[in-house]
Order: C-alpha cells, then sequence, then structure tokens
C-alpha cells in the first residue's frame, strides 16, 4: 500500500499526468488561484491536470489501524473557442476520457493493494463558468483511504 504521506498522494496523480499520453501538464494546489496562475506557470501547455488541495480526515478503527482519507479533486480542462460548439463538446469528452483513464487507474491500484478507494462514491461534474475565456472539463471528486500506522504508532 503506498504510505499516507501528502508527497505520495501528489506523486501517485503526477505520476498518472505524465504518463498519460494526452495530458500536457500537472499542477497540484489552490483551485481559487485560478486559471491565469496555472496558465502563468513554466511548460503550461493544454489539456491539463489539476490535482486540488485535499481535505484530510483521520481514521482510527480502534484495532490499530490508523488512516488518512483524503476527500480530493481533480480537474482536467482544455481551451476551446466561445463560438465553436462542435470543438467545444468535443473537449468535453476528450478531458472525460482521460478521468476514465484515471479511474480506470485507480481500480488497477486498488486491485494490486496499493491504495482503497471506492469507485462507486466518486462524482464528475462539469467545470464551474468561474473558469474564464472558454474553458472545457470536468472535476472528479473523491476519497481515498491511505494507511499512517508507520506514522503514528
Amino acid at each position: 500500500m503506498i504510505p499516507g504521506e501528502l508527497a505520495n498522494y501528489i506523486q501517485y496523480f503526477r505520476d498518472f499526468a505524465t504518463q498519460h499520453p494526452e495530458v500536457q501538464f500537472f499542477h497540484f494546489g489552490q483551485v481559487e488561484r485560478g486559471i491565469d496562475f496555472a496558465r502563468g506557470l513554466p511548460g503550461f501547455q493544454y489539456p491539463f491536470v489539476w490535482l486540488e488541495q485535499p481535505e484530510i480526515l483521520t481514521d482510527d478503527n480502534g484495532m490499530s489501524q490508523i488512516g488518512e482519507i483524503y476527500l480530493g479533486g481533480v480537474v482536467v480542462l482544455d481551451h476551446g473557442q466561445l463560438d465553436d460548439p462542435d470543438l467545444n463538446v468535443s473537449k468535453y469528452i476528450s478531458t472525460m476520457n482521460i478521468l476514465y483513464d484515471l479511474q480506470k487507474q485507480i481500480k488497477r491500484d486498488v486491485r494490486d493493494c496499493k491504495i482503497v478507494c471506492n469507485l462507486s462514491e466518486m462524482k464528475k461534474e462539469t467545470v464551474s463558468t468561474l473558469w474564464a475565456d472558454a474553458h472545457y472539463g470536468w472535476r472528479l471528486e473523491f476519497k481515498m483511504y491511505f494507511n499512517i500506522n508507520y506514522k503514528v504508532c
């Protein structure tokens, strides 16, 4: 199982993004900073994966198993054209397909006992209209569990 440290959590998603043939950029951080912040980072390109800072709940099952539940979100975003509805639909489709690839990876890693995550609890929603400049994509919300016995016991 992947150790429950924030660095490992970030690396898990960074590895997915850098190995995915369509993803051009990965970023971890506050979504509140907005798209202009991401576009200003060195090497920025579309489509990109933005891993949001998670909320983390500690879980103690009373049987010497202590873990962290990461309540996380990841955004896959691409840029379209406001006056080209067909292009924009294709951006929604391609970004959704990237999320399906991520879910496939998560399912594989659950099966291989690397992580604990229930795919049926995941939620997808289109990116809020607060994102400006013809951005199209999806946000995936999830819960992942990581053991931290080695840290606190």
